[in-house]
């Protein structure tokens, strides 16, 4: 099930996203994965397994 949400959660913040304006995340009972996280400062989207594709005002990063 896709579900979309503004929660704040630990590791977001950690990486400097303190305000998500919208997470798109899969969900199932056994798992939950962010595919999409959208914030002031730019957007980062999952690619595949643990890489991530970051977009700020200033740069974009793959991690």
């Amino acid at each position: 099930m896709i579900v979309f949400h503004r929660k704040e959660q630990f590791d977001i913040i950690a990486g400097g996203i303190k305000k998500p304006l919208l997470v798109i995340a899969w969900k199932t009972p056994d798992s939950y994965s962010r595919l999409l996280c959208l914030w002031s400062g730019g957007l980062w989207l999952r690619l595949w397994g643990k890489k991530r594709l970051c977009f700020t005002l200033d740069s974009v990063t793959v991690t």
